[in-house]
């Protein structure tokens, strides 16, 4: 593996590990939440989960630089927004989606500086 390998592979890792384990530790939230609409959002982050260590995992995914994780992480950011939204007149069951929203907004900003900050870093290494 050579180094810009191992940059792309720490980036693609960081966040495909942060959405799949996230969706994993939201999904008891199905169980306990009442209605159909109210379970959507942890739902639809469980399954974006389960794409993101599968797109990882996904031939050689994990050494390539792209924009992907990053977009995982924005979807992620929305799926929580969009709970939050839906959930807002139980505010019992909010709680959750606050604390994914949070979560991935600051996982979208370090993410996106990583992103474009560290390509000076890649261009260094294909001398």
């Amino acid at each position: 593996m050579t180094m810009v390998e191992a940059l792309n592979r720490s980036f693609n890792l960081l966040a495909s590990t942060i959405v799949g384990v996230a969706a994993f530790a939201f999904a008891p939230e199905i169980y306990f939440e009442e209605g159909w609409l109210a379970k959507t959002d942890d739902v639809a982050l469980f399954l974006l989960g389960l794409f993101s260590l599968w797109w990882y995992i996904r031939r050689n995914n994990r050494f390539k630089r792209s924009f992907m994780p990053i977009v995982l992480v924005a979807m992620a950011l929305g799926i929580q927004v969009f709970g939050f939204i839906v959930e807002l007149a139980n505010p019992r069951q909010t709680s959750e989606n606050v604390v994914g929203t949070i979560l991935f907004f600051c996982m979208a900003v370090v993410l996106t500086h990583q992103y474009f900050k560290t390509q000076r870093l890649v261009d260094s290494f294909k001398i």
